[in-house]
């Protein structure tokens, strides 16, 4: 064992010796290695980044390309994200306008559904109006041949239907005033040619050739009539214009019928009182009826007509100085009035032939027995034979 040790430690020293060297050699190669390894990557490293640089460059060149040609775009995106909210806007706003015009058609639809209401109810009064004229107006013309016929035709009463215009007439010149239009002569074609009623329906449905054709007017005149005539107010007021029948009373004057505008004051009494009189229905009161007729209408037409009301049990009160009412006409009941210039009394009342009456009438109404005496000696003398 004490021989083996130095040869173990020699053997020892010998291969640490070559052993370093060969470490020292093997380290001399890798190092060699490191340093081309390191060689190579710094020179990859420096290529990298002159290709990174190169990369960055062309990155920034590109970006600005890119926000140059971006840009525009974004330019246009922002218009047209500013128009699409206009758009929005316009769209909200059609939505908003849409509901109002879809609540506008029903209250449309509700307002036509009335109008038709209205106008079915018009035409229904319109027609009950019409009948009760229809009625009205035979009543008339009976009424006015039954009292033509009892005045023997002396006195006859003529009636027209619906040809009073004048309210109408008036209505349409007053109308038309303003219009540019002669109104007055226009006025007068209008009401003698149409009814009320038909140039409102001509003028709400705007029909020019219906109103021509009817009033015998050109189509430009036509229309300006009914423009002039479109107004709520004006259809309004020929609504409520009525036509009324139109009466005539003529007198047989001779041979000739005079129309009561022909007529004088006189006249007129002679036809009016006959007419009063055949009415038994009603009490009439008569205010000196001789003043402006002569006695022999008096005795012919008046007082034959007093009688004919007593025979019916109708009440007549006459205020007369002519003695041939209350003796004639048989009067049941006389009052004869006084005055104190202040106060009215009666001083005799009764029948025509009662004593106290019969003074009153010989002594006031045929101015005294003696002008009494006279005129029946004169009537006598002068009888016809």
């Amino acid at each position: 064992m004490g021989a083996v040790a130095p040869i173990r430690e020699i053997l020892e020293s010998v291969e640490a010796a070559q052993l370093e060297e060969a470490i020292q050699d093997e380290v001399a190669v890798l190092s060699g290695s490191i340093k081309r390894f390191v060689q190579e990557i710094e020179e990859t490293a420096n290529q990298l980044m002159q290709i990174a640089n190169d990369s960055d460059e062309r990155l920034r060149l590109r970006d600005v390309q890119l926000r140059s040609e971006a840009e525009p775009v974004r330019t246009s995106l922002d218009q047209t994200e500013r128009g699409l909210g206009a758009v929005t806007a316009e769209l909200r706003d059609l939505d908003a306008q849409l509901d109002r015009l879809a609540s506008v058609e029903v209250q449309l639809r509700e307002l036509q559904s009335q109008e038709h209401r209205t106008l079915a109810e018009r035409q229904f009064v319109l027609e009950v109006l019409e009948d009760a004229g229809e009625t009205l107006f035979d009543l008339r013309h009976r009424a006015a041949r039954s009292i033509t016929d009892k005045l023997d035709h002396r006195v006859q009463i003529s009636v027209r239907h619906l040809a009073d215009t004048a309210a109408f007439r008036r209505a349409l010149s007053e109308l038309l005033q303003g219009s540019g239009l002669k109104y007055n002569v226009l006025s007068e074609a209008l009401s003698t040619s149409v009814l009320p009623f038909t140039l409102l329906r001509y003028v709400e449905q705007g029909d020019i050739d219906g109103l021509s054709q009817a009033s015998g007017l050109p189509q430009d005149r036509a229309a300006r009539i009914i423009a002039a005539l479109s107004g709520g107010s004006a259809l309004s007021r020929i609504a409520g214009t009525k036509l009324d029948d139109s009466v005539d009373f003529r007198l047989q004057d001779g041979a000739v019928l005079k129309s009561a505008g022909e007529l004088s004051t006189g006249q007129k009494c002679a036809v009016t009182m006959p007419i009063v009189l055949t009415d038994p229905s009603r009490i009439v009161i008569l205010d000196q009826p001789e003043d402006h007729l002569d006695n022999q209408f008096l005795v012919e037409r008046v007082i034959t007509n007093l009688i004919a009301r007593s025979d019916a049990e109708a009440q007549t009160i006459v205020a007369t100085h002519n003695p041939n009412i209350p003796v004639i006409g048989s009067a049941v009941q006389v009052a004869s009035l006084a005055s104190d210039g202040t106060h009215g009394v009666v001083d005799a009342e009764g029948p025509f032939d009662s004593a106290a009456v019969v003074k009153v009438i010989t002594s006031l109404m045929e101015g005294g027995r003696r002008a009494f005496d006279q005129r029946a000696e004169f009537y006598a003398k002068h009888r016809d034979p």
